[in-house]
């Protein structure tokens, strides 16, 4: 019979400890984590595995709709970031990485639980939008997102 060995550090010194532990709704964890894991059913993601789809971005009509895009790069969500007080979170950090799960990580390691917390909230709130685009027609005006967003977390 093997001995099962024990860790002594906390899982918290590890990027998905970290994860797991922001200060917000599972839901929201669970997306990021879903980002982190590239399972996000994103248009190029699902163009990916051969599903014939709309490459666009729903919000934008613009650029192809990735994680990078979507949560970062596209105007409303970049407008959201800044109504929320998160851009200049967020900002820096988009010169520095060139993926989704390496800025979240960042965050999640270098932030308080609490501004992860608004991170992980806000990319569900995106991601909660695009969906109503993609199967309703319907979205929420981006500087709305970050509105709603800021009094969420109080």
């Amino acid at each position: 019979m093997k001995k099962r060995k024990f860790r002594t550090e906390t899982r918290t010194s590890e990027p998905w400890g970290r994860l797991w532990k922001v200060q917000a709704p599972p839901k929201a964890k669970h997306l990021m984590w879903r980002i982190c894991k590239e399972c996000l059913p994103t248009q190029t993601r699902l163009r990916d595995h051969h599903v014939q789809c709309q490459i666009d971005c729903p919000l934008c009509l613009e650029f192809a709709e990735d994680d990078w895009h979507l949560f970062f790069d596209c105007e409303g969500s970049k407008e959201a970031w800044s109504t929320m007080g998160l851009d200049q979170i967020i900002q820096p950090r988009m010169q520095l990485f060139d993926n989704a799960k390496e800025l979240i990580f960042d965050v999640c390691k270098k932030e308080s639980k609490y501004v992860a917390g608004q991170m992980a909230m806000l990319l569900w709130m995106l991601w909660h939008n695009r969906n109503n685009m993609v199967w309703n027609e319907e979205k929420i005006n981006a500087r709305d997102i970050g509105c709603f967003g800021s009094t969420y977390m109080e």
